[in-house]
């Protein structure tokens, strides 16, 4: 199982690789908003964690943009961040009055590592589990 963790902040790029590593995950990861579309079609994730709070681009932009294409839309994410959950995805708009689906989970940070590798595992294997 691969994941693609997108937060601006080294230091949380580096604690989540190493979380993720340790417990067998591979990992790929971006400090740049901007290249998760292009990394998901290069590397294709199993599951994406995704910061809200990203300078240039927010992670609530990047996740609608996922939401909003066919090609990422059942892609799990995991959004994993400081700003208050309600305060963070639309609830049923993307810019053109269609819904937009809430994100699979949502960890706060600082990160409870017990919960977020549970969560992880939840919808890893529920993904492996659907039939093709």
């Amino acid at each position: 199982m691969k994941i693609l963790i997108v937060d601006d902040e080294p230091d949380t790029v580096a604690f989540l690789t190493m979380l993720f590593e340790d417990n067998g995950y591979a990992v790929v990861s971006t400090t740049n908003p901007n290249r998760v579309l292009d990394l998901i079609r290069e590397e294709s994730p199993d599951l994406v964690t995704l910061d809200l709070l990203m300078p240039n681009k927010t992670g609530v932009r990047v996740y609608r943009e996922l939401r909003t294409h066919e090609y990422f839309a059942g892609l799990p994410v995991v959004v994993i961040s400081g700003a208050n959950q309600g305060d963070y995805i639309p609830h049923n708009s993307n810019g053109n009055n269609s819904p937009v689906q809430a994100p699979d989970a949502f960890i706060e940070k600082p990160v409870d590592s017990f919960v977020l590798l549970e969560t992880v595992r939840r919808l890893t294997t529920a993904t492996a589990e659907k039939p093709l």
